[in-house]
């Protein structure tokens, strides 16, 4: 339904009439009859609907299409008194809807609860490393490495050391059998493979005699450096 200002809002308007707020004599300068009541309150805000129905009620409003009879103008009047409570009662619901909708994103984005956490799982300690296991030391594994040496050599002499080794019985003759038969290896290969078998002879032969083989090769190179 068109709104239109009557006489009595055109000469309010001129005369600036302090009874009219400024929110009202801007709903009468838009009521120009030619615009709805959903028009101005899109224009204008849902909140100006009770500004409508006083000016209404106080003849500074009328529909512009209204006839201009005393029952014509309270049936008009009455119909738009309806609309207007139609008009707040939708203004409200949206206004409801809208604060419903803020509530649910409120709660959608507030933090989830504090969970506690979980308490931790016994853990077995680590268990030790297994140890390194070495080469296996004993008398027989360094006779018999050091007479697979001496087989290479195809000499008299490596014959004479391989006969000496195997008829050795006490430590102490096996281990001087063994010292001669590394020097020999000394004097007819080189540096580099006296070494190696000089090496690998300490890793076989059990641990008592070690220092022992060690001072040997010491004494030798000592001898070695003063020629």
């Amino acid at each position: 339904m068109l709104l239109a200002k009557t006489d009595k809002a055109r000469t309010a308007i001129q005369n600036r009439d302090a009874g009219l707020t400024a929110q009202e004599r801007h709903i009468l300068i838009v009521s120009n009859g030619q615009r709805s009541l959903n028009d101005i309150v899109s224009m204008l805000g849902p909140a100006i609907l009770a500004s409508i129905d006083r000016l209404l009620r106080d003849g500074y409003l009328q529909p512009a299409a209204a006839e201009r009879t005393v029952d014509g103008l309270a049936s008009t009047s009455q119909g738009m008194h309806a609309l207007l409570r139609a008009s707040r009662d939708l203004a409200s619901k949206v206004q409801e809807r809208a604060h419903v909708v803020i509530e649910a994103a409120t709660t959608a984005a507030a933090p989830p609860p504090t969970s506690f956490p979980a308490e931790p799982v016994a853990t077995l300690p680590t268990p030790p490393a297994a140890p390194r296991v070495g080469p296996r030391r004993s008398l027989a594994a360094a006779k018999m490495y050091m007479l697979d040496m001496l087989q290479l050599q195809r000499s008299s002499e490596a014959a004479s050391l391989k006969l000496a080794i195997q008829s050795s019985s006490s430590g102490e003759e096996i281990l001087g059998s063994l010292i001669d038969s590394l020097r020999h290896l000394r004097d007819v290969a080189t540096a580099s493979y006296y070494d190696r078998v000089a090496m690998r002879l300490g890793e076989v032969l059990p641990e008592e005699f070690v220092p022992h083989l060690a001072a040997a090769m010491r004494v030798d190179t000592a001898a070695s450096s003063a020629a």
